[in-house]
């Protein structure tokens, strides 16, 4: 089949060369035979597929996520759908005004590749908005029709859409978020069933002379279980050849209540749900809930079971014993635990035996996890049928363990123990009476106009039991209040299980609730052995990736640990963990950002010992991301921030042995260490002169720094006093070194301390000249910085003195301290210049 035909097949519309030709995106699925799952398997959640392909247009182009769209359906205009919002606009009204705009933009693509690139961007969009404005076109009524039904395609295609998925490939929405995203957005497209009905009764004699309006219907009817209307659509494309419609009547028209369609992930599940919906929407009896459970037994079987057992409560004939036997009956999936218990209800009805399907059940969900709330609405309706104690006990005890005080789980618990007898020590008839007691009088809370009013009437162990529940079940209260009040009462019991218990709680809370909490619970710590401490510790973690709420919420909450437990981490107890959690932690990394922004305050509790590893533990990070471990240039901002705070008295001879152990490394090829090595020398210089040891040790590195000068230029300025100048003086008298003249030259620059400047100049100036090219630049930098210096003083007479003998050195002069090899000539300065020729000229002198 030619390129035209396999497009026009795909589209069931009539492409022509002039439009296949302009098509540049490789959106339609011509490889695949089955047009339904060529569709379908190009339909992604978040961009959209078949409200554009299955709508009428013809997907020319892709840019951006964006897509321009051809109305072959309609009058052959051109629009535009935004990929995140999916609404569609008119830009062209033809497609020779779409690809005349094409070839434009293209020629002023081609002028604006000559601009500076940072006024390209801006410049395009500029351009590209005059020229949609020069073709701008304002549809009529009569030619949104494809449009419209392009709108009316959203809901479907949620319905049957891939889901969007993580960088690990693993889905971010489930099958019941889509299918109830999807029914939503039915909901709101058709708000009422009379603009429904109206909608349908308009297209259905249309539906033979229009395949995608077609289409639409054939999917809205079968999704949403509304075999009448399908019925007619089916009727009235009966005799309709267009492939792409046969296809899809032959996928959905006769679709089976099982029948899954392996190109849409968990199909069965999303159609069950819908269905459900649906008949909740229409009010449908509750036996029409048969039609979901026979689509995905396992998907929705508590939810239909919970319908069912409402409904019986109101009226015990709301559902035929014997029909629902029979529709049981075809159903395929006989591992289903719903279609079991619901066999059960329906024998109890009957009164016949229903132990065998009670006990099939039962085995069932012993057999595999399921949901507590979805195990009470199988099982609880038929408890007193089931005679297997021994599943029972399986599928019970984890029951208890989420909630020993809900009545429910106390009737399953108490069938278990009947069947079992005091054998069986994990049930005690005279526990299960006191939790009954105990539920039963939590109902007077929960009666109460007001919880608050409830617990104040309540018995202290009736106090107890709530928060108790409450912590195990936060879901169970009204409000944050009730929350809030269950775990304070438990802080302020006895409890033995009290820590457990908040423990547990917890994780079930809203983050702005445990936020809100944990100064409270941190000011309830006395003492590092608390048993609340480990709980609060374990709260120190990682958000999920990419989730901007969760981090908002982790950086507040380990922010309030940090700071409410702050007395104590000094402790081991609390120590320990923390360094394991920074050991451990990411290079982007919640734990490292909130600790590096609370470090000045950590510090402060913090021994010699404990202030060293976190040195070492910064120092060892901040290595790791110059280096081969991040390629990309990032820079781990968190530990840079605590290696420069360990800045007290007691860290100095760490930070110089790091540092002498870097500058050795970088002397040696090593030259990541350059960022280790400014940071530490920066931390000297914060440290200032008062630091014992700290002026010595710094005019000792004016002769051992080979590596990175600019580092110890910056440290010596900000701990020079007139008492080092002396030492530095005293020492080039004694040992002298161009490169300790240098570097010590170039840290007045951030000061202007000019009369310094000159002092070394002007000694430097009766040494040998070197025959090393290196050395004799460094004598000429030195005396050109002391030219400079005697300019600034007005001492004309030194600068003749010295520039003569500056100028004759013939060698280059580098600026030292520099981030990159630069030449230093002072006087290409013009001004400069100006002010040396006119001390050069000056005869009184200084």
């Amino acid at each position: 089949m030619d390129l035209i035909s396999s497009y026009s097949r795909f589209y069931a519309l009539p492409l022509t060369e002039q439009i296949v030709a302009a098509i540049t995106a490789d959106f339609a699925a011509l490889d695949v035979p089955d047009l339904v799952h060529a569709h379908l398997r190009n339909n992604p959640r978040y961009f959209g597929g078949i409200d554009k392909t299955l709508s009428g247009f013809v997907v020319l182009d892709d840019e951006g996520d964006n897509y321009t769209l051809l109305d072959l359906r309609g009058g052959g205009q051109v629009w535009w759908q935004d990929h995140e919002t999916r609404l569609v606009e008119p830009r062209f009204a033809s497609l020779a005004d779409y690809q005349a705009f094409r070839a434009r933009m293209w020629e002023k693509e081609l002028e604006l590749d000559e601009l500076d690139e940072w006024d390209i961007g801006d410049d395009r969009e500029d351009a590209e908005a005059a020229l949609l404005h020069e073709y701008a076109w304002t549809p009529s009524p009569q030619d949104a029709g494809t449009a419209d039904l392009l709108t009316r395609y959203q809901w479907v295609m949620q319905a049957l859409s891939q889901a969007a998925c993580d960088n690990q490939g693993q889905p971010l929405q489930g099958p019941d978020e889509l299918g109830a995203e999807a029914f939503n957005h039915y909901l709101s497209t058709f708000p009422t069933k009379e603009y429904e009905q109206r909608e349908f009764e308009a297209a259905l004699p249309l539906l033979s002379g229009d395949v995608h309006l077609a289409v639409y219907w054939l999917l809205h009817t079968r999704l949403l279980g509304q075999d009448a209307r399908l019925a007619q659509v089916l009727e009235q494309v009966a005799d309709v050849a267009t492939p792409l419609l046969r296809a899809f009547v032959a996928t959905f028209g006769t679709m089976a209540d099982d029948a899954d369609l392996p190109v849409v992930p968990d199909f069965r599940h999303r159609r069950a749900r819908m269905l459900v919906w649906a008949q909740i929407d229409a009010k449908a009896p509750v036996a029409q809930r048969l039609r979901a459970l026979a689509v995905s037994p396992r998907s929705v079987g508590a939810m239909v079971l919970a319908h069912i057992d409402s409904a019986l409560e109101r009226d015990a004939d709301a559902l035929d014993p014997a029909a629902t036997l029979q529709a049981l009956d075809r159903i395929t999936d006989t591992d289903a635990p719903a279609t079991w218990a619901l066999r059960a209800r329906m024998q109890l009805c009957l009164g016949e035996d229903a132990g065998a399907a009670a006990d099939a059940a039962t085995q069932l969900l012993a057999a595999s996890p399921t949901a507590h709330w979805q195990v009470l609405a199988i099982l609880h309706p038929v408890h007193q049928a089931i005679s297997d104690g021994r599943a029972l006990l399986t599928v019970v005890q984890p029951l208890l363990a989420w909630d020993d005080l809900m009545l429910r789980v106390l009737d399953l618990a108490e069938q278990a123990q009947r069947l079992l007898g005091d054998a069986e020590t994990a049930l005690s008839v005279e526990a299960l009476a006191g939790n009954r007691r105990l539920a039963e009088d939590l109902l007077t809370i929960w009666d109460a106009p007001d919880f608050a009013e409830g617990v104040a009437q309540a018995a202290p162990a009736t106090r107890d039991a709530m928060a108790i529940r409450l912590a195990r079940r936060p879901d169970l209260a009204d409000d944050d209040d009730a929350r809030r009040w269950a775990i304070g009462h438990l802080l302020d019991s006895t409890l033995p299980t009290r820590i457990e218990l908040v423990q547990r709680a917890l994780p079930q809370l809203s983050g702005k609730l445990q936020a809100s909490l944990l100064p409270e619970l941190c000011r309830s710590v006395t003492d590092a052995g608390d048993a609340l401490v480990p709980l609060l510790i374990a709260m120190i973690e990682e958000p999920p990736a990419g989730d901007y709420l969760a981090e908002l919420e982790a950086d507040n909450r380990v922010d309030a640990i940090l700071a409410g437990l702050r007395a104590f981490w000094s402790d081991a107890r609390l120590f320990e963990p923390l360094m394991a959690l920074l050991n451990a932690a990411p290079v982007k990394s919640v734990v490292t950002d909130r600790v590096s922004e609370d470090i000045k305050r950590l510090r402060e509790v913090l021994d010699t010992t404990q202030r060293q590893r976190l040195f070492y533990w910064a120092l060892a990070r901040t290595q790791a991301r110059a280096t081969a471990l991040a390629p990309d240039r990032s820079d781990d901002y968190p530990a840079r921030r605590v290696l420069e705070a360990m800045t007290s008295a007691d860290m100095a001879v760490t930070i110089r042995a790091a540092l002498e152990d870097a500058s050795a490394a970088m002397h040696r090829g090593e030259h990541a260490r350059k960022q280790v090595l400014d940071t530490l020398y920066e931390s000297l210089g914060t440290m200032g002169p008062q630091a014992p040891g700290n002026t010595d040790y710094l005019l000792s590195r004016l002769w051992d720094e080979k590596s990175f000068p600019r580092g110890l230029c910056f440290a010596l300025s900000e701990c020079w006093t007139p008492a080092l100048h002396a030492q530095v003086l005293k020492r080039l008298r004694e040992q002298p070194s161009l490169a300790a003249a240098g570097i010590y030259c170039a840290s007045h620059g951030w000061e202007r301390r000019h009369s310094e400047t000159l002092d070394v100049a002007e000694l430097v100036l009766a040494w040998p000249l070197p025959d090393d090219a290196a050395e004799r630049g460094l004598l000429k930098y030195v005396l050109l910085m002391g030219c400079v210096a005697a300019l600034s003083l007005n001492k004309y007479a030194q600068v003749r003195t010295l520039y003569a003998p500056a100028s004759a050195i013939d060698a280059t002069a580098y600026m030292v301290g520099a981030h990159t090899t630069t030449v230093f000539d002072p006087f290409a300065d013009s001004a400069l210049q100006a002010k040396l020729h006119g001390a050069m000229g000056d005869e009184k002198g200084q």
